[in-house]
């Protein structure tokens, strides 16, 4: 073969890998649009069924996420989505829409927590009948006025009323310890918050077992025991809140925190 058809081939051959080369780039391009297309998709309809859970249209989703990735995200992270909307709201009419959202919301929740704490109760009743139950936090409870903003949800009271009280302790707290005795010789209906549980139902048992708390009165409900998971902390506010013990009363339908 001459040098000048060795030259042509080589040429048609450099050519060729060049179309090759760019036919394979162009496919990648291509696959990884349709990728990233894909995955917007995806995102869209989590969003869009997110939303539609909350009972939210698509467009106040929208408004929510970019609501959270301002000031109002690092005021109040974890702020769920309708309350993010209600304080935000520009309008009577806006505000009016999200605060009805939010009592059907609520309805359906402590509606559901009620069902399962009953369903709870049985099981109590029915596996371990002479083991002190642990209560979870009734909707009647301090940590349904909780604020959301990290302070104190309502004002204090000087003066303790008579009725059930709501009283936060630790362990290792001769205060709590003192507290707590004072109000179990008065007969007090006493729901407990163990603060620095951590869930374990266990702890608090043994807690109530060494300071004498009857099982009888906590089967009677006449003392509930509870973990306290953030609720003192949430109600005194972050400069009050290893103020142990702290105490809790009910007053024309809101909870106050009561300073003897």
């Amino acid at each position: 073969m001459t040098p000048l058809k060795w030259l042509v081939m080589g040429v048609s051959l450099s050519v060729v890998g060049q179309c090759l080369a760019g036919s394979v780039g162009t496919s990648r391009a291509e696959t990884s649009q349709m990728t990233q297309s894909q995955g917007a998709q995806s995102q869209a309809v989590d969003s869009s069924a997110t939303a539609a859970e909350w009972g939210l249209s698509a467009g106040e989703w929208t408004q929510y996420q970019q609501a959270m990735a301002g000031q109002r995200g690092i005021w109040s992270p974890g702020l769920d989505p309708i309350t993010t909307l209600g304080v935000t709201a520009k309008t009577d009419a806006e505000r009016r829409r999200f605060a009805e959202l939010f009592v059907k919301a609520e309805a359906v929740r402590v509606e559901k927590e009620l069902a399962f704490q009953k369903a709870v109760d049985a099981a109590w009743a029915r596996l371990l009948p002479t083991t002190q139950p642990i209560m979870g936090l009734a909707s009647s409870s301090p940590a349904s006025s909780a604020s959301p903003f990290g302070q104190p949800a309502v004002p204090s009271v000087g003066v303790m009323s008579a009725g059930r009280v709501s009283l936060f302790v630790r362990d290792n707290c001769v205060l709590c310890d003192r507290e707590l005795k004072k109000l179990l010789s008065q007969n007090r209906p006493i729901d407990i918050y163990l603060v620095g549980s951590e869930g374990n139902d266990r702890t608090i048992q043994l807690w109530a077992l060494a300071r004498g708390i009857s099982p009888a009165a906590v089967k009677s409900k006449q003392i509930t025991l509870n973990h306290d998971n953030g609720t003192w902390a949430s109600m005194a506010g972050a400069a009050h809140a290893g103020d142990l013990p702290g105490l809790m009363q009910q007053v024309a339908g809101e909870w106050r925190i009561v300073h003897e």
